[in-house]
């Protein structure tokens, strides 16, 4: 698991004649090499060359570098992690200067997030033919390093360092995207979470910007980085989990032998962590026993039917994502509808959709986090207008539906609420509370 760790150097080998004669002519080279290499390089001791000098490429993949910023990411002690949650769990609390201590460990991790945030492009080299083994180790540490930029950056700005506040939080923003390009519903959700705790200390202290860094900041964040689509991420779903399964079946039936045998089928998914368990329990009810006894009828060849249904409806979703956003969530309320009732199974035929029923994913949670996500990123770029030519550019909005936008002064700044529904408002504060 760790490749790169030596023995300790305690642990030595016994020293045989050869080797001890290396060890004397080393100490006794070592100082002429020292003079040779600073009689001949002068300046060794200066700053590093630059790429254009060594005519070395800078790294592209931004993923090597924040490895390497995770790699060196502190231990706390438990007194540390205490202060370090109880400080990332409410975010417009004042962070005090006890804070300091804990954030500057991070110091090196934050350096090399910086350094990654630079490269031109970011592959984690996630291999899709895991399908749902797919394993993601990135996300939590990424989330980890973006918890102490965002408390850095909320410190700096306690402290009148505006500029260093803002670099924090927009190396943020790009962590968070270059989480979410991979097109994978979690990774999406881990750059919405990141990206929503960011806005929110950007937002609270945009009076502290000068029009300067209100231009700087608007710039940045219309160049960030593009999220993976959720119409990608169902496509590249779709395709790498069906075509696990099919691989996992095909292994299954080749042991079997029974074309009869589509429960056996089941349980071998469900062994390897995949949909529910098809067998019946003491506490089962009438409604699932019902179930069971049909998912007992399925032959192989039922089996391999569900999983074009499976496939089918991986398309749909797909289809459903792309729809414009009106619409979106139309689709998707007929589409779980259908599905509730599929899973139901109250005839025969629904059998064959078992596979969909068990495994898609919960794309209404995903489409709301996603919708959320959206429309505050639009009140962000309408409080940095707002900040800068004041409350006339609410009038003068067109990423909002008449009617539903608010703005609110208040003692530090003003609130932007946007009422998406009756049920669905999204609010921006800008300004301490």
């Amino acid at each position: 698991m760790y490749p790169f760790v030596s023995r300790s150097d305690s642990m030595q080998k016994k020293t045989d004649p050869i080797s001890h004669a290396k060890c004397t002519a080393n100490r006794v080279l070592a100082p002429l090499l020292f003079v040779t290499v600073f009689c001949i390089c002068p300046f060794a001791s200066a700053a590093e060359p630059t790429a254009a000098q060594t005519g070395k490429q800078p790294v592209q993949n931004a993923a090597l570098i924040y490895w390497q910023a995770f790699a060196v990411m502190p231990t706390l002690t438990e007194g540390e992690r205490t202060a370090f949650d109880a400080a990332v769990k409410d975010p417009q609390t004042k962070v005090t200067p006890e804070l300091t201590p804990v954030v500057s460990r991070f110091r090196n991790a934050l350096r090399e997030m910086h350094r990654g945030t630079k490269a031109a492009t970011c592959d984690w080299g996630l291999d899709y033919d895991e399908g749902p083994n797919l394993l993601l180790p990135h996300l939590q540490k990424a989330r980890e390093l973006s918890r102490a930029a965002i408390l850095r950056s909320r410190l700096r700005f306690s402290t009148g360092d505006v500029d260093g506040a803002v670099d924090d939080v927009l190396a943020t923003f790009i962590l968070g995207r270059h989480c979410g390009r991979s097109p994978v519903v979690i990774g999406v959700l881990v750059n919405i979470a990141i990206e929503k705790v960011a806005i929110d200390v950007l937002a609270e202290h945009l009076p502290m910007l000068s029009l300067r860094q209100l231009d700087s900041v608007s710039k940045a964040l219309a160049n960030l980085p593009p999220m993976a689509s959720l119409e990608e991420c169902m496509k590249t779903e779709g395709e790498s989990f069906c075509d696990w399964i099919e691989r996992t079946l095909d292994a299954e039936d080749q042991k079997l032998k029974d074309p009869t045998a589509g429960i056996k089928l089941l349980k071998a998914l469900h062994e390897v962590g995949i949909g529910e368990k098809p067998a019946g329990n003491a506490s089962a009810t009438d409604e699932e026993k019902i179930r069971e006894e049909i998912l007992k009828t399925m032959t192989v060849a039922d089996v391999r039917t569900s999983l074009k249904r499976l496939r089918s409806d991986y398309q749909t979703l797909e289809s459903i994502a792309k729809a414009d956003p009106a619409e979106r969530l139309k689709q998707w309320t007929a589409f779980d509808a259908q599905l509730f009732e599929d899973k139901r199974m109250t005839k025969l035929e629904d059998r064959l959709r078992c596979l969909s029923t068990d495994l898609l994913p919960t794309f209404g949670r995903v489409l709301t986090r996603y919708e959320q996500q959206r429309i505050r990123r639009e009140l962000l770029n309408l409080a940095i207008a707002v900040q800068r030519t004041g409350p006339d550019a609410v009038k003068s909005s067109k990423e909002f539906a008449p009617g539903k936008l608010t703005y609110t002064k208040s003692a530090a700044g003003f609130v932007l609420s946007y009422v998406e529904s009756p049920d669905s408002t999204e609010s921006l504060t800008v300004g301490h509370p």
